[in-house]
């Protein structure tokens, strides 16, 4: 799968039911898109509603995307085709959702993504290098500049 156009991922998080616009993320070493919105308090914070990685079935999409499990909800975008049933299965065991994208650009979603794993004191510097990463592209597509 060629990397998807932001408005593809955009449906697929809309699909999802995952509020917030889609950001190029990167963290331990993987590629993916954050859904991120603006936090309305007064600090102004990102917010990650999910983090969808994209992929063809055989690049193994979902051992990418488990490493956002400790951050937020995660899915995987794939194109419609042969080895979409085994990565719906892998998704299954590890509580993740399943959105594919047909050859005419229609988005169907075979299973939703199940919730952020946490374990207390765990995780929280990448979490928040994640909302940061999430932040600074928000601020950046609307022409601002991190505020600190």
């Amino acid at each position: 799968m060629n990397p998807p156009e932001k408005a593809t991922v955009a449906l697929a998080a809309e699909a999802l039911g995952w509020m917030g616009d889609p950001v190029q993320v990167r963290m331990c070493g993987e590629s993916a898109w954050a859904i991120a919105a603006l936090s309305a308090d007064v600090d102004g914070a990102a917010t990650v509603t999910g983090v969808l990685v994209a992929g063809a079935p055989e690049t193994n999409p979902t051992a990418r995307a488990s490493v956002f499990a400790g951050f937020c909800p995660r899915a995987v975008l794939v194109t419609d085709g042969p080895g979409v049933l085994s990565v719906q299965m892998d998704a299954a065991l590890l509580d993740q959702g399943v959105v594919v994208v047909r050859d005419d650009g229609h988005i169907n979603v075979l299973s939703t993504a199940g919730p952020r794993v946490t374990q207390p004191g765990t995780g929280e510097a990448g979490y928040r290098r994640l909302l940061e990463q999430a932040h600074d592209r928000l601020m950046s597509a609307m022409g601002g500049e991190r505020v600190d």
